[in-house]
């Protein structure tokens, strides 16, 4: 949740709620492990709706993979001639 703050930015209040509501976990210290989410989809697309607004696209992890989440910045190339 706080990597994804520093990296979107937003008010962390408005991030946590949906970060919640999506069914994302809230670790307890530092090093806890985050447990695969039991994930609401439709809370997920308005979460990724809101992060895609602020210049990131985001994909849920598969089961596999250790993390929840992937976020990347959305770069626009210039292709028009000088």
């Amino acid at each position: 949740l706080s990597q994804l703050r520093a990296q979107v930015g937003g008010r962390f209040k408005n991030i946590k709620e949906k970060w919640l509501k999506a069914g994302f976990p809230l670790r307890e210290h530092r090093g806890d492990r985050a447990h695969k989410a039991a994930v609401d989809y439709d809370a997920w697309v308005e979460m990724a709706n809101w992060i895609l607004r602020q210049g990131y696209e985001s994909r849920l992890a598969e089961e596999n993979e250790s993390w929840l989440m992937e976020i990347r910045e959305i770069r626009v190339e210039n292709t028009a001639n000088s």
